[in-house]
């Protein structure tokens, strides 16, 4: 993630998303999402995926049929907290992507979001999502970083 956005960062912006991530200062945030897509859960088998008023899949293809039969199907509630994408119109269908930023199936579907939103036919909605097990496993306290048990050493 530091990689891609070192990409349009400043080193200043830089240091204070790597001082704002060590200090977990967006967790909450990220619980808040993880708690969202519970209510949520996604397909059997998908590690990202979209909700069409109600209707999930992670079938890229899809999207369409979805949009299709959307105003048969009540619009979801939108947070607070939700990232609208700027170009969504509020009188169309919402999308609402729960995917992790950075890996290669987000930005494909990502992609295809954006131009329907800038076509004005969709609100495009974007809730990061991070697998259940992998997230959890973070929770916990258990890291697969190199390195990450010797900082925490250090520190006690």
């Amino acid at each position: 993630m530091l990689k891609i956005a070192s990409q349009s960062l400043s080193p200043l912006q830089q240091n204070l998303l790597k001082f704002s991530l060590s200090l977990r200062s967006y967790s909450a945030t990220v619980q808040a999402f993880q708690q969202i897509a519970a209510d949520e859960p996604p397909p059997k088998g998908c590690a990202l995926f979209f909700a069409v008023h109600g209707e999930k899949t992670c079938e890229y293809d899809s999207l369409g049929t979805l949009l299709k039969t959307a105003s048969e199907r009540p619009k979801p509630f939108l947070f607070k907290g939700d990232h609208t994408y700027p170009a969504s119109n509020p009188d169309r269908p919402i999308v609402i992507l729960y995917a992790e930023i950075g890996t290669e199936d987000f930005y494909r579907f990502h992609k295809l979001l954006v131009r329907k939103a800038e076509a004005g036919e969709i609100t495009y909605v974007l809730r990061h999502y991070i697998a259940v097990s992998i997230y959890a496993q973070g929770i916990a306290g258990k890291s697969n970083c190199p390195g990450e048990a010797k900082r925490k050493s250090d520190l006690s």
